[in-house]
């Protein structure tokens, strides 16, 4: 008995020394001066009544944002592209406004002295409602958590937050100020999560092996002048385009018939037309649109813009056009520009905006239609012939072109009916 009291005791003792020793790194990697997110050097001259008043307006919107998540995910429910953008767009200004004032703490810090006390208090309960918000639930935790490189949103950002705000210095003088008690913490089940994203990542790892071997097996290409050409005179911007490229050896792993889909963003002189020319995202990628490469789409490599030569490497092509389309569409398809450079999602799972694939990319490229996806091995997914059937049922939607085998077909909508509904 006492032997075995004794090899309790020792692995309690050694337990308590390793979190000890884990404590005292974050402690020291994290810190008031240095924070959850990185500072913003670039604007000098704040306000920081009008920061901390942006902050609490913010928060309601976060807060109709997650209720609205959270109770679809709860009944099981599907989220749509325009969600889950409104989700990381709504954290992206949450994070610019916590690295102004992250620029104002350090500022103030220089010589020793908290001036700031405000935009402490407001970190640090930002920090609180983040976990408060978004680490009860699982999906919003497991979601963020992967980040987000087009809005600037950090990976592990949750679990940085959470230490941030249990700073015991911190925690010490801001709480001598403010009524916030120690509650308000999410105690948030991180080995659970750490062991099933241990399993998304893995998973994700061993199809990008499968992916991308089978990638590099392509049979003979023919000549695509003729299908570019058809292509080219057809085209306009914010077409949604499939193509089949018999030859390649996914198209066999590939569920359906279509195999890739992408997006005709248009080039300089066309969207000059439109007016739209002078978006962030349109002048960050000007040489390429200048070049035409209007092409975006996300590839075993990464999400990016290609010329239509690089893409026309198949022999079916649809062009889908939705007829409808406003200035507020328009713009939210151009802001999918941000994506470029998110690596491919072999997990194919819409739901998590850290990495795409094709489908996905228009997913949230043309977020105000409501794209149904199919709930695969626990999570939501969709291919090129989902997008296609629910376009050809939607009388926003047309087809502007389908070349099969170098002949333009006639009488679409019946022929692709029945084969993308062919099992």
């Amino acid at each position: 008995m006492k032997k075995k009291t004794s090899i309790f005791l020792s692995t309690t003792l050694s337990r308590l020394l390793v979190y000890l020793l884990i404590s005292l790194v974050f402690s020291s990697c994290l810190s008031l001066k240095k924070g959850y997110i990185p500072a913003n050097h670039t604007q000098p001259e704040l306000n920081e009544s009008e920061l901390l008043k942006q902050k609490m307006l913010l928060f309601n919107d976060t807060k109709n944002i997650t209720n609205t998540i959270r109770n679809k995910k709860a009944n099981g429910g599907q989220l749509y592209g325009n969600e889950i953008n409104s989700l990381f767009e709504n954290l992206h200004s949450h994070l610019e406004t916590d690295a102004l004032l992250q620029y104002k703490i350090e500022t103030d810090l220089d010589d020793g002295v908290i001036d700031s006390l405000p935009s402490v208090i407001s970190l640090y309960t930002s920090a609180i409602n983040y976990n408060r918000l978004f680490g009860a639930n699982k999906y919003l935790y497991k979601t963020i958590n992967r980040g987000d490189i087009s809005l600037g949103i950090p990976k592990k950002l949750l679990i940085k937050s959470k230490r941030f705000a249990r700073i015991p210095k911190l925690r010490k003088q801001v709480e001598s100020q403010t009524s916030i008690i120690n509650k308000l913490l999410v105690q948030t089940p991180d080995k659970c999560h750490r062991r099933k994203n241990c399993i998304y990542q893995t998973g994700n790892f061993m199809s990008s092996i499968f992916g991308n071997t089978v990638g590099f097996f392509h049979g003979k290409r023919e000549d695509q002048n003729h299908n570019i050409q058809l292509l080219q005179g057809a085209l306009q911007p914010f077409d949604i385009v499939l193509s089949k490229s018999r030859t390649h050896l996914t198209d066999k792993f590939i569920p359906g018939y279509f195999g890739h889909s992408a997006i005709w963003i248009g080039n300089l002189e066309q969207l000059q037309k439109l007016g739209l020319d002078n978006s962030i995202q349109v002048i960050n990628n000007k040489e390429q649109l200048n070049n035409e490469a209007c092409m975006l789409e996300s590839l075993r490599n990464n999400t990016h813009l290609n010329k239509l030569e690089t893409f026309a490497d198949g022999e079916d092509y649809l062009i889908l056009r939705h007829k409808n389309l406003d200035k507020t569409n328009m713009k939210s398809i151009i802001s999918s520009l941000r994506h470029i450079g998110k690596k491919y999602d072999f997990n194919f799972n819409v739901e998590s905006p850290d990495k795409l694939f094709c489908t996905e990319l228009i997913f949230y490229a043309y977020d105000f239609v409501p794209w149904k996806a199919k709930k695969k091995f626990n999570r939501y997914t969709l291919n090129p012939d989902d997008i296609v059937k629910q376009a050809l049922d939607n009388p926003a939607f047309e087809v502007a072109l389908w070349i099969n085998n170098g002949i333009v077909s006639t009488n679409e909508k019946q022929r692709l009916i029945e084969l993308v509904t062919k099992k």
